[in-house]
């Protein structure tokens, strides 16, 4: 392999780590504060439940090759159902979505096809 694909591979693994942050970073911080601050065993059990039906939904969607999008509004309304005050969350995941849809996924996909060509073109 060229010192050029092994840089492509290494961002394609780097930027896909990073949208799966973006995605995922500020529902785990309203998950462990719902977890830790709450005094509700029925929100408690809430959002046990969103959390295992996210997990299933996060399994399914990688088998199929689904966006993991549809994981993240589960866990936010369980997050909703223990949080009083959801609004910071809720802006920071729609600051996370822009980023990721806007910045992160195109140099991803454009960071993914490039490596693949130059993977091929090593072969030869």
């Amino acid at each position: 392999m060229r010192d050029k694909t092994i840089r492509l591979r290494r961002s394609k693994i780097i930027l896909g780590i990073i949208s799966l942050l973006l995605c995922y970073a500020p529902l785990l911080v309203a998950l462990i504060t719902g977890f830790s601050y709450s005094d509700n065993e029925r929100g408690k059990v809430t959002l046990s439940i969103c959390c295992t039906v996210a997990l299933l939904l996060t399994l399914i969607n990688i088998i199929s090759k689904y966006s993991v999008r549809s994981t993240m509004w589960v866990l936010l309304l369980g997050a909703y159902a223990v949080l009083e005050d959801v609004m910071p969350y809720l802006i920071a995941i729609a600051i996370c979505t822009i980023i990721d849809e806007f910045i992160i996924t195109p140099l991803y996909k454009s960071v993914k096809n490039r490596y693949i060509i130059n993977r091929e073109i090593d072969k030869v």
